[in-house]
């Protein structure tokens, strides 16, 4: 497993657990398919296109040892490229 996935996997782990605990925290789509909604914010983080500041941006990157900013998150995903991997479809 690369590290674009291991954050794909907790952030949707995080997500469904944050979804159960507050659901009206969330949006319909994400109540509705947490794992897609994961993988798209997941996604969007890489390309620097989805917000940063959130509890579940927050609660994954700690638990993966990242800092929470685009740039740190980034070398996070390009240590798999460099070696690589990376992709997720």
């Amino acid at each position: 497993m690369n590290n674009l996935e291991r954050f794909f996997e907790e952030y949707a782990k995080a997500l469904e657990y944050a979804i159960a605990k507050n659901p009206q925290l969330y949006s319909p789509k994400a109540i509705a398919a947490p794992r897609e909604f994961a993988r798209k914010m997941t996604l969007a983080l890489s390309s620097g296109q989805a917000a940063i500041i959130g509890p579940t941006t927050e609660f994954v990157c700690k638990k993966l040892g990242v800092r929470q900013s685009y740039k740190a998150i980034r070398a996070y995903f390009d240590q798999d490229l460099q070696l690589g991997g990376g992709v997720m479809e």
